[in-house]
């Protein structure tokens, strides 16, 4: 309701507030201070989706400072942003500190089982995960798994996604007998909820696949990237990036078969 009631003033107010003179002045009312603050968010978030990272922090930490007196938890939302675009920077480490502000504040104001502190904590461990910190990722995203499969329930599409990012992360530290059960599990969520048609249910096959291929076991990734690459091609078509991927990724696994023939055809339909 707020990031909705936000949106609302952003449009209405926002080109207004920023030209008002004396509306940062210590004596404006309140309200004017708070709409001040959704000004300031809304125009950093806006610099922020054109690229200019620097110039949205400084906006979203003048909405930082008036949120501080008055709405603790909006003070997440704002961090949030400058964490993002820290990360978009490359400062990992003030992206940390920011996110971590987020985790603090929304475990204070909402608790331990909402799903914005679980989304605060996924956060958290992605950042984790592009530096290559995988002990610290891994705790968060065991948590994430726990909250989300408490409050949505286990054949929720949200809590599909959450064991595919944990058994990603297995992967990447070389865990497959822990990575393999989870994207099984994500795969089998996907296809009850969503169908077998759908592109997140390929994602789920390309995923499975992509860790059979890495254990050496070509022969269960073969058909899996095969029915991924079906899938994506009707529901998709012909010209979307994830369809290309999908050829790159067969052909890649018929390189290592050793099947060239095969390959060669692929990433040349990939690449047109």
């Amino acid at each position: 309701m707020r990031r909705a009631r936000r949106l609302l003033l952003s449009l209405l107010i926002v080109p207004l507030l920023l030209c008002l003179p004396g509306a940062s002045h210590a004596d404006t009312s309140r309200e004017s201070q708070i709409e001040q603050a959704d000004a300031y968010f809304f125009q950093g978030k806006k610099l922020y989706e054109e690229g200019k990272y620097a110039q949205a922090i400084t906006l979203f930490e003048k909405a930082v400072a008036i949120d501080a007196k008055y709405r603790p938890i909006d003070l997440a939302y704002d961090y949030s942003w400058i964490g993002d675009a820290h990360k978009a920077l490359g400062h990992f480490d003030r992206a940390e500190l920011a996110y971590m502000r987020v985790v603090v504040t929304r475990k204070k104001v909402l608790g331990d089982e909402h799903l914005d502190y679980a989304a605060s904590l996924s956060d958290l461990a992605d950042l984790y995960y592009e530096k290559g910190a995988y002990d610290k990722a891994l705790p968060l995203l065991k948590l994430v798994v726990a909250i989300r499969k408490k409050v949505l329930g286990e054949e929720h599409t949200t809590y599909a996604s959450t064991l595919n990012n944990l058994a990603v992360l297995y992967e990447r530290m070389g865990a497959y007998d822990k990575a393999l059960p989870l994207h099984q599990r994500a795969l089998a969520i996907r296809k009850k909820v969503l169908g077998e048609s759908h592109p997140d249910y390929a994602t789920s096959l390309n995923n499975l696949a992509g860790l059979y291929e890495d254990m050496g076991a070509y022969d269960k990734a073969l058909p899996l990237y095969q029915q991924a690459l079906a899938i994506r091609e009707k529901a998709l078509g012909e010209e979307h990036p994830d369809y290309a991927k999908s050829l790159n990724n067969l052909a890649v696994l018929y390189e290592r078969m050793g099947a060239y023939d095969k390959a060669l055809p692929l990433h040349q339909r990939a690449l047109a």
